[in-house]
């Protein structure tokens, strides 16, 4: 198997677990819509505007059937996504452009999701950049399919997402919004150490992410610069998504720990895939020069 056909395996599979992940969650467990939906500041006026009141709207049965049906329907999509995601390649085949359109919307709706997550949080801005990777990943396969290569604007794109995902991630860890209490949870059961070496070694782990962030970004000017930090992200990103399943199934049966944190673990592969991806697209290039 050539670089090139590796990296782009890499990256259909790390889109495609984002979709599939996100659509067990939507079909199985619960997705934050209601942090729109039930928002008295953005939704609130709407309603007075159109003569309803508004704690009758947010408690409303009708409210609650709409959120269920709609957690269904973009479950299906993400479905879907999943499956173009992994059929969609450089190569010429049918219905390219149906398959371009769905990766791009899936992308957006991606972002949707992201956004739902920052509000849910109370506004904390990591929590929308933490998922770059996720909501990005499908644009950069669109871009590279086209160009048959991690061209400059896919690899522009991916290392914008990764440093988006790192620098998030770090901004928890290193406590800038309160460490969470379930990473130093997952830190002492996968290590077996107490919890003031856990908070520690989360801090440290946040410092590297956040120089990460800046490394990655850098070698969007300086090209090749970048490789350690790549494969840093790859190992770090891969692994941080294995943690969840990983203690997830701890203290539990197996079957009841993975329909929890499977698809948590899925959906989060692409924090070191994507990483991965743009690490092997440098050897292709460097085995393209060398060609020539």
């Amino acid at each position: 198997m050539s670089t090139r056909t590796l990296l782009f395996w890499v990256l259909r599979v790390s889109v495609a677990g984002v979709f599939l992940g996100r659509a067990y969650q939507h079909l199985r467990w619960d997705v934050p819509y209601g942090a729109f939906f039930r928002s008295e500041a953005l939704l609130g006026p709407v309603v007075r505007w159109l003569g309803g009141d508004w704690t009758r709207f947010a408690n409303a049965v009708g409210t609650e059937r709409f959120l269920a049906v709609l957690s269904v329907f973009m479950g299906v999509f993400f479905l879907v996504c999943g499956g173009v995601a992994i059929c969609h390649s450089p190569a010429a085949g049918p219905f390219r452009r149906a398959r371009v359109v769905t990766l791009i919307l899936g992308g957006w709706a991606l972002m949707g999701l992201a956004a739902l997550a920052w509000m849910d949080s109370g506004l904390k801005s990591a929590m929308f950049i933490e998922h770059g990777a996720q909501f990005m990943g499908p644009i950069v396969l669109v871009y590279a399919a086209r160009a048959g290569a991690v061209d400059r604007l896919a690899g522009y794109l991916g290392r914008v997402a990764v440093a988006f995902t790192f620098a998030g991630h770090g901004a928890f860890a290193v406590g800038w919004y309160g460490m969470p209490g379930h990473w130093v949870t997952m830190t002492m059961t996968a290590l077996g150490v107490e919890q003031d070496s856990a908070i520690r070694l989360l801090f440290l782990a946040g410092v590297f992410d956040m120089v990460v962030a800046l490394w990655v970004l850098v070698g969007i000017f300086r090209p090749g610069i970048d490789r350690v930090a790549l494969m840093y992200a790859a190992v770090w990103g891969t692994v941080t998504a294995l943690a969840r399943i990983w203690t997830g199934v701890e203290g539990v049966d197996v079957l009841v720990g993975m329909d929890l944190w499977l698809h948590e673990t899925v959906f989060r592969l692409i924090h070191g895939g994507l990483p991965l991806a743009l690490y092997l697209a440098q050897d292709d290039d460097a085995k393209g020069s060398e060609g020539v």
